[in-house]
């Protein structure tokens, strides 16, 4: 009887052999190496919170207020990104008070966060607390009700079981809404490692700050952190009327 097939060796994960070069290997070593935090100055070992902004609208808020204190910039991280070299930063790190700084981290995308968070997790480790304040855009938010008539910005909240409730000025976040990126990687971080951590998810229907899309992140910055800012650095120009079509008679 005559049999046709094809022999093959079998697998098994005791057997594997590492077919990689050592240039390979010598490369994802130095790609691990790098992405570390460059201080302007000697690494504060104690800070008592550390504001963390992500997102288009939250990273325009924080450059806003900048202009309107005496702050300074303590440092930046170059994260490299699926294995090419970033040409700018990619995480600012300011000083807006003596013990409290401000994190800039607009451009991290899911693939990135988790080596993002490991080249941040001495910093965290420096701080008492976490506060993230993330921008959405508004149609992402899932409500329960659907004759719910929401504003143009609104925001909801995560924070961790060590977080003091006196930052709980919105409601919390509901399901079936998620969250990903970096926020989520910090969030997690905070509950596992017993850090205090809030998390403001900042939805906006507009992509432009304005007086409308800044009100959420005005009232975290006016009730959980009183007195931090000036209340003329806290004013933005009103809204401007868009036009909602592009056809002319």
């Amino acid at each position: 009887m005559a049999l046709f097939g094809e022999v093959v060796e079998p697998v098994s994960r005791s057997l594997y052999v590492d077919e990689s070069s050592d240039e390979e290997d010598a490369q994802e070593e130095s790609l691990a190496k790098t992405g570390t935090i460059q201080w302007v100055d000697e690494a504060s070992s104690s800070i008592d919170t550390l504001l963390i902004f992500h997102g288009r609208l939250a990273a325009d808020f924080l450059l806003k207020i900048l202009h309107g204190t005496k702050s300074t910039k303590a440092g930046h991280l170059k994260e490299r990104l699926f294995g090419k070299p970033s040409k700018e930063p990619n995480i600012l790190l300011y000083k807006l008070s003596n013990n409290i700084y401000g994190c800039l981290c607009p451009s991290i995308d899911i693939a990135s966060s988790n080596g993002a968070l490991d080249k941040l997790i001495p910093v965290f480790n420096s701080c008492k607390q976490l506060v993230i304040i993330a921008t959405v855009p508004a149609p992402f938010y899932k409500g329960n009700d659907p004759t719910l008539d929401l504003p143009p910005a609104f925001m909801r909240m995560l924070y961790t079981s060590t977080c003091d409730s006196h930052h709980a000025v919105a409601p919390l976040l509901e399901p079936p809404n998620m969250v990903s990126g970096i926020p989520a990687s910090i969030l997690n971080w905070c509950e596992i490692f017993k850090k205090p951590g809030c998390l403001f998810v900042c939805y906006s229907d507009s992509h432009h700050l304005d007086s409308i899309s800044a009100e959420p992140m005005v009232t975290i910055c006016s009730n959980v952190f009183e007195g931090l800012f000036e209340p003329q650095v806290l004013t933005f120009q009103s809204a401007a009327h868009e036009p909602t079509s592009n056809l002319y008679m």
